[in-house]
């Protein structure tokens, strides 16, 4: 539960752009032991997902005439 809540915590500051590894490393850096595997358990158990990014989109075309 306490790491539950330091989770949600990074989660909400980093406007849920964090996913699982980088969750990791921040729980690490704030003292926390704690794997991988059981971060990115505990997210996917209580819905937190990291947005993705937007792919580059090219909207003109190459051949001008």
């Amino acid at each position: 539960m306490v790491l539950l809540a330091h989770i949600r915590a990074s989660f909400a500051l980093s406007n849920g752009s964090y996913g699982s590894p980088r969750m990791t490393h921040e729980l690490r850096d704030n003292g926390l032991s704690v794997g991988h595997r059981r971060t990115a358990r505990l997210m996917r158990e209580n819905g937190l997902v990291a947005r993705q990014k937007r792919r580059f989109k090219r909207t003109t075309g190459r051949e001008h005439t």
